[in-house]
């Protein structure tokens, strides 16, 4: 076999079948002096050689990228005028894909990976439009008077890499929901934040609306696992009503939020909407309602609580898409989003898998933030909640909060984490600074509430931790994940405080955490005298953890008073959990 370089184009006729339906013979001849007149004469003419010619397409080669990509510049300028006269539903209309790639030669046919992708190229074009590989732009760029958009990068059938794609004339678009989200080349998912719109009757108001998106940008940036366009990257776009998934391929993301800012005399209201810019879908929405006071409060409060709910948001659309690559093309976001997945779901088997992965996601990036905060967790939740043989899990849930200190020492995560590992450890005065620092760097951020909440559960301040939980499930109220260990939260603090059938009410709208649920069911079961159902919902827990006793579960080890202490771990022992 032989093999070369060259410059493929392909095209065929939009509608070929339905032309023929209408009239078979009078298509055939307007094809056939079509091909003769027009086509041909344009193909030879920029020293390309047509390779075969199949029923409504055909297939050239070019030993220039410029010579084919002006071939077909020309053949669809001239299509217009040539079928003007024609009715419109007769007319006959090409599309075109160019791509220069690697050719294998077998007598006057050609073969091969460069092929391939002019075909697919060839599918991904509107009527009357080309679309070109990122190879050939390159090849052409500063050459040619006409400009190529940049239509972002596509996953085409049985080529293995996405194809990055740039159309002819400006206004070519892809075919809805063929781009791919878009990530930088870690994995990391990236978001656009457009400037929000005024809505406002009253004058003076851009300062604050241009305030908020500027926060909402700085609050998701310091998550650390995004990569969020700065401001000037979206200024382009204020005020314009350009098409979201337009914004996504020009600004190469894979999610836009868009919003707006209406201001009464006496009161405010933001809406908020993420975007997949992939496709065009709603992730979420959602509108915030204040009365009119210190701006820049609100401004803060709003902007950080909007970037709280974002970061939840994308990981967990992202983590639906896990499992659909091959495991060599996995980057240490891919681990560490399906890690975050599974950890969520706290099951015993779950957690040991998002361990696994997160080691691995480190294997690949070892100063990635999101793992060491992952990883963590998944040692303090398998030694405290799901009775973990790991008698060093502690210790090693510290060392990574510790590594955080090195890696991300303004980050609110790092410090949440190190709050609870100084409480495991006894370390209290240190936990509650940790708390309050954490605080202080993210006060809107639901995790970062919520560890307020934990640490008043544990000092035995039921009351107190009620309303710090409460403050999170009024923002995430439609996050499964949060909502189920938010109620596992509030469960634990009304049996602290003697109150087991609003415990039994805050378990029973858990959708998911089965071992947990069934475990504190079968305490509040044995407080409430209810022997049997406390010994069933026991069973159901230790038959995902049959070791599980007592001594290899410490979260009731956990609470600062020993009462608290021997509370939870005397309802546990009437309902059959061995020493």
């Amino acid at each position: 076999m032989k093999r070369r370089l060259a410059a493929i184009l392909a095209a065929d006729v939009v509608g070929y079948s339905r032309l023929m339906g209408l009239d078979e013979a009078d298509t055939l001849a307007r094809l056939k002096s079509l091909h003769r007149d027009l086509v041909r004469p344009n193909i030879t003419g920029r020293g390309g050689r047509i390779v075969k010619l199949m029923g409504d397409g055909l297939l050239a080669e070019f030993p220039s990228a410029l010579e084919a990509v002006q071939c077909a510049v020309d053949i669809q300028r001239a299509m217009p005028e040539r079928e003007a006269e024609q009715p419109k539903e007769r007319r006959i209309a090409l599309r075109i894909g160019v791509n220069l790639g690697d050719i294998v030669i077998e007598g006057a046919d050609i073969f091969g990976d460069g092929v391939n992708v002019a075909a697919r190229l060839e599918t991904l074009a509107q009527p009357g439009c080309i679309c070109v590989s990122s190879t050939v732009k390159d090849q052409v760029r500063g050459t040619l008077r006409q400009e190529f958009r940049d239509l972002g990068e596509v996953e085409v059938k049985n080529i293995e890499r996405p194809i990055h794609v740039f159309g002819w004339p400006e206004s070519t678009r892809l075919p809805p929901g063929s781009a791919r989200p878009r990530t930088d080349r870690s994995g990391k998912p990236s978001i656009a934040i457009l400037p929000f719109s005024n809505m406002s009757s009253m004058p003076g108001q851009e300062a604050f609306v241009d305030g908020l998106t500027e926060d909402i940008i700085t609050g998701l940036s310091h998550m650390r696992w995004y990569d969020v366009k700065a401001r000037n990257s979206t200024l382009a776009f204020k005020g314009t009503a350009a098409d979201v998934c337009e914004i996504g391929r020009a600004l190469n993301v894979g999610y836009v939020l868009e919003g707006s800012v209406r201001k009464g005399e006496t009161s405010l209201r933001i809406t908020a909407k993420l975007i997949d810019a992939r496709n065009g879908n709603q992730i979420w929405a959602d509108r915030f309602d204040r009365d009119i006071g210190d701006d820049f409060a609100i401004q803060d409060e709003i902007a950080q609580r909007v970037a709280s709910i974002l970061g939840e948001r994308i990981w967990q659309d992202v983590s639906k898409h896990i499992g659909s690559k091959r495991p060599a093309d996995y980057t240490a976001y891919d681990y560490a989003y399906a890690a975050i997945n599974r950890l969520h779901r706290l099951e015993p088997p779950d957690v040991v898998t998002a361990k696994d992965y997160f080691l691995k996601a480190l294997e690949l990036n070892p100063d990635l933030p999101t793992c060491h905060i992952g990883l963590g967790f998944c040692y303090l939740v398998g030694a405290l909640y799901l009775g973990s043989a790991d008698d060093d899990a502690i210790d090693k849930a510290h060392e990574q909060g510790l590594k955080l200190l090195e890696l991300a020492p303004d980050d609110a995560q790092t410090y949440r984490l190190l709050s609870r590992t100084y409480w495991a450890k006894g370390m209290h005065a240190e936990a509650w600074q940790s708390v309050q620092r954490a605080l202080r760097l993210n006060p809107n951020d639901g995790d970062i509430i919520a560890n307020r909440g934990i640490y008043h559960l544990f000092m035995g301040e039921f009351d107190e931790a009620h309303e710090w939980i409460d403050k999170v499930l009024a923002v995430h109220n439609e996050t499964p994940y949060t909502t189920d260990i938010m109620h596992h939260w509030k469960a634990m603090a009304s049996f602290g405080a003697g109150d087991y059938k609003e415990s039994l009410n805050q378990l029973v709208q858990i959708s998911g955490l089965s071992f947990l649920k069934n475990l504190f069911l079968a305490a509040c079961q044995a407080e409430l005298g209810n022997r049997e159902q406390a010994e069933a919902n026991l069973r159901s827990a230790m038959t995902i953890r049959p070791d599980l006793s007592l001594s290899t579960l410490g979260f009731w080890r956990l609470f600062h008073r020993d009462a608290d202490r021997q509370h939870f771990r005397c309802a546990l022992q009437k309902a059959g959990l061995p020493d």
